[in-house]
């Protein structure tokens, strides 16, 4: 075999590192421990024993290295659809068909990182939205590689990401990750379902010096964002849409510019989590929504370690056994009944012109020994149930710890002007950290406890004014 070293995952001793090397005839990539240290770039010919290298002739050919990183290029651009993917429902379709020029460089750009083996770091929010479409992608590279090959020798991390920002720790923590690779063409990170909240300037600023990066989200444009600048930042907003496109029906779509699995419910299970208008719930869409809110909200139930990361590999080893589907939603049924029953009996109400504000303390509603449902989620199911029980449109504040998520009707979320509401919050006082999220749901994450119940009241009135003007 003659190849390029695409990539070297550095291991605890030189024997332990592992070689990706593409091949300079058939541009395939492998993967191979070897007796002889090798750096990325170079051209190696060997013939491997029992997948190790024991003996190789080594040489620099830059002619051949470009070759072989150009002809991952024109592989890449084989593999990706010219034709926007239609779902069939006109809003949804005119965004997309708008967004497919930006899909379509994405995904060329994300197979070639993946036809040369470089690392690539997929981050996604840790709720049903994120999720799905952070599955729908595994689900995509999974065809992709039953089918040709490509990705089985791919450096594939994932990340389930507990905020809507990402900050300069995570992007640290990125950048570490990295440091552990050589490769021939800058490592590739994807992102799904962050926020656009300036709190992730100093994280973008740090990682994009180290990756190339897709962001991948449906958040309303904020002022002073740092990533609208990236190259491959791609959100319906920018195109005529809204947040009713969400980010997991985007990453579906961005899964389908390079394989033809059917994520469809997976693009319903984002649309029902987070209450888009474009749903139209299935069966299997509701339950599949509600499995992953139970799996990213407690991931000890997939890997027995509380707080751990999960993986859309544990999300699948789930999903696929039908009679623990069956025994986890019944659990996460019963639980989220106990914790709006417990909710209903300690919410405090307040008006705002035609429509209500309900109040309610997290600690009143959860056992300190769950950690399903999660406060922002239950704050959208505690909605649903006020709103079938009064006539008026309803505001749900929920605070939890450092913590205040807001949930807010539809039909009254243009005049309770929620993101300028949290954006008076950060402007007031110094401790609200960080905030945002959409016009009908967002949240404001507190550095300490000073002053904690006077923002709830300023914040509270805000939104009270808002409605009453």
């Amino acid at each position: 075999m003659r190849g390029v070293v695409s990539c070297v995952k550095h291991g605890g001793s030189p024997e332990e590192n592992v070689y990706s090397v593409v091949d300079a005839d058939s541009g395939s990539c492998r993967t191979f421990k070897s007796t002889i240290v090798l750096k990325e770039g170079e051209l190696a010919e060997f013939e491997p024993e029992d997948g190790i290298i024991r003996t190789a002739a080594i040489s620099f050919d830059e002619k051949i290295a470009k070759g072989v990183v150009d002809g991952a290029g024109a592989s890449a651009k084989r593999h990706v659809k010219n034709k926007p993917y239609k779902h069939g429902q006109k809003g949804l379709d005119d965004a997309t068909t708008k967004m497919w020029p930006k899909l379509s460089a994405a995904a060329r750009l994300f197979i070639r990182k993946l036809l040369l083996g470089v690392p690539i770091m997929i981050r996604f929010h840790n709720d049903a939205d994120g999720s799905s479409g952070a599955y729908a992608v595994y689900k995509a590279l999974e065809e992709l590689g039953a089918k040709t090959g490509i990705g089985a020798a791919g450096n594939i991390s994932w990340k389930m990401h507990r905020s809507v920002a990402y900050a300069s720790d995570d992007a640290s923590g990125d950048y570490m990750l990295s440091n552990g690779y050589a490769s021939i063409e800058k490592p590739l990170l994807l992102i799904i379902d962050f926020g656009t909240s300036v709190e992730s300037n100093s994280g973008i600023d740090v990682v994009s010096k180290r990756f190339d990066i897709i962001w991948l989200d449906h958040h309303p444009l904020e002022k002073g964002f740092g990533g609208f600048s990236l190259e491959h930042y791609i959100n319906p907003w920018q195109y005529g849409g809204d947040s009713n496109y969400t980010a997991g029906f985007l990453a579906c779509t961005f899964a389908r510019t390079f394989s033809g699995v059917d994520v469809s419910d997976l693009a319903e299970a984002s649309f029902i989590g987070d209450y888009s208008e474009y749903s139209r719930p299935t069966e299997s869409g509701r339950k599949l929504s509600m499995l992953l809110d139970l799996l990213t909200s407690d991931t000890s139930i997939v890997t027995g370690a509380r707080d751990s990361n999960l993986s859309p590999e544990g999300i699948n080893s789930v999903v696929i056994d039908g009679k623990r589907t069956e025994e986890l939603l019944d659990y996460a049924k019963n639980k989220l009944d106990e914790a709006i029953a417990a909710a209903l009996r300690s919410v405090k109400m307040q008006k705002a012109g035609s429509a209500r504000i309900f109040i309610v303390d997290f600690k009143d509603v959860r056992d300190d020994t769950s950690r399903y449902p999660l406060p922002g989620r239950f704050a959208s199911k505690l909605l649903d149930k006020v709103a079938e029980l009064n006539p008026e449109p309803c505001v749900v504040v929920l605070h939890f710890n450092r913590f205040v998520s807001v949930r807010v009707d539809k039909k009254i979320a243009d005049k309770t002007n929620l993101l300028g509401a949290i954006r008076e919050m950060k402007d007031a006082y110094t401790n609200v950290d960080s905030g945002g999220g959409h016009m009908s749901a967002g949240t404001i994450k507190l550095s300490n406890d000073e002053n904690r119940n006077e923002i709830i009241r300023h914040f509270v009135n805000t939104m009270k004014r808002n409605l009453e003007a």
